[in-house]
């Protein structure tokens, strides 16, 4: 399996097989119970679990994913993630992400090599505010493991996510269940930067990996994003459960193994990532259109995989502090409520610093909205499988969007960070998960990666200008003016 584009770990890889040999397995903090009585399934009380102080010991998360498990618990995980107990970020402990197990009303925090503060995944190979990884999308595999798509995420900068930052590959993770130990980690089949593996649903025959390329840079390295691949979403297809093997791509005539003949399945003037789930014989996505720049939350739905995707609802969520707050990742939940479907969102504060003295700010929400053609009636129906298979006529198509960004990011695929030796990069890790585990050193400095002024910029992801119109005129206008630098940042 070539490692081509990965550059992750490089202090890691250059410390060898005795250092990954140090890799261990999650081990779990004590529970943090929602009050006696509560249901922390519905949408009102995952919202205030995960808008409370202590969610398990999370002061503040974005990009919130949940997984079922076999079991009946639910994984969740999440990005960019502040450790504490109480509405005050500024002396917490940050993480590029982290887990919480849920059974019933009760949460347990997952915690990986290198002890409590570190990431969940992958914190023995990040090189601080270099390399990281983001979990991407999950899904129990064939095997009965755990397969946990990542994105790897590289800055040349060496500021984090800001300005410069760019997926430079796609990576799966295998934890063995129910215990959740992480048993391996290796490139993707896939291990470009289309990342799929962003959003995973499957049917009877088929698992179905959306791609979106989630660069929140524009080739400049602007605050914005790629014109070139964040409009689309892409969907590539493997056989049940079996996320080792190579991919069929979506063509809009068929299946391809050619990834370069890939065509869009959704497509939006700014930003369509896109979260999937089935529920029976219906496919639900949602995007926050635009993201960053938008406004609205638009729910699709589809009888395959591949669509065609209709939109079937628009919502405006409002912001936690008008104007001076933005929202944006939205994700379907894999569990309906009654008949609605289940929708978490990520907040933040245009100003970062706002959100350090008010974490609250930087909290999920979490919503059921009614979504034509989805039931709880309707789940035991399957898909239409011949409609799955099917090769329609050929649609007018949109190009593929590259995979490769200008030469003052990140010239090809190909690209990792220099000082490392090509024979030093794995193509797998396989742990020791009885071996004693010492992670790297927890992020330093980041208080400076938070109040970089001129140079770079706060956590991008977090720090962000919001096109304050809410037309499809005055957000294009709004992403028109970052483009051209003529952007208006709350500086630290």
């Amino acid at each position: 399996m070539s490692s081509r584009g990965l550059g992750m770990g490089v202090t890691a890889l250059a410390m060898g097989a005795t250092m990954l040999a140090m890799v261990g397995a999650p081990t779990v903090q004590a529970a943090d119970c929602a009050p006696a009585g509560g249901d922390v399934t519905g949408a009102d009380s995952l919202a205030w679990f995960f808008g409370s102080d202590d969610a398990a010991g999370i002061a503040g998360a974005d990009y919130a994913h949940a997984v079922e498990l076999p079991d009946g618990r639910t994984l969740w995980y999440f990005q960019d993630v502040f450790f504490g107990a109480d509405n005050d970020l500024s002396g917490d402990d940050f993480a590029h992400n982290a887990a919480l197990v849920q059974d019933g009303d009760c949460f347990e925090r997952l915690v990986a090599a290198g002890g409590d503060g570190n990431s969940w995944i992958g914190s023995w190979v990040e090189t601080d505010l270099q390399n990281w990884l983001w979990p991407l999308d999950a899904e129990v595999g064939a095997d009965g493991h755990l397969w946990l798509f990542l994105a790897e995420v590289q800055n040349p900068n060496g500021s984090g996510a800001a300005r410069g930052a760019l997926p430079v590959g796609t990576w799966v993770a295998r934890y063995s269940l129910p215990d959740l130990q992480l048993v391996g980690m290796e490139p993707a089949p896939d291990s470009s930067r289309s990342l799929f593996g962003y959003s995973v649903v499957s049917d009877d025959e088929y698992s179905y990996l959306y791609g979106h390329c989630y660069r929140q840079f524009d080739q400049a390295g602007v605050i914005g994003f790629d014109p070139d691949c964040s409009p689309h979403s892409y969907v590539a297809r493997v056989p049940v459960g079996e996320f080792d093997q190579a991919l069929e791509y979506w063509t809009s005539a068929g299946w391809s193994d050619d990834r370069s003949d890939r065509l869009p399945v959704l497509s939006s003037e700014l930003s369509m990532p896109m979260s999937v789930q089935r529920f029976g014989d219906v496919y639900v996505a949602a995007s926050d259109e635009g993201d960053w720049f938008g406004d609205d939350v638009v729910v699709y739905t589809a009888p395959a995989p591949q669509g065609p995707w209709t939109e079937s609802l628009r919502y405006t969520p409002e912001t936690k502090c008008g104007d001076a707050c933005n929202n944006y990742g939205a994700f379907v939940l894999p569990e309906l409520q009654g008949d609605q479907v289940v929708i978490a969102q990520s907040n933040n504060a245009t100003d970062m610093t706002e959100a350090f003295a008010n974490a609250s700010l930087y909290r999920s929400s979490v919503r059921a909205v009614e979504v034509p053609g989805v039931s709880s009636a309707n789940l035991t129906r399957a898909p239409d499988m011949e409609l799955a298979r099917a090769e329609p006529e050929p649609q007018p198509q949109v190009a593929a969007a590259p995979d490769s960004t200008v030469a003052t990011v990140m010239p090809s695929e190909e690209i990792a960070v220099a000082s490392v030796a090509p024979e030093l990069r794995p193509t797998t890790i396989d742990l020791d998960v009885g071996a004693e585990v010492r992670g790297q050193a927890r992020l330093a400095g980041l208080a400076a990666l938070l109040v970089l002024v001129g140079t770079s910029t706060p956590l991008a992801a977090m720090t962000l200008l919001r096109a304050r119109g809410r037309s499809r005129g005055r957000r294009l206008r709004a992403l028109g003016r970052v483009r051209a630098g003529d952007h208006r940042l709350h500086h630290a």
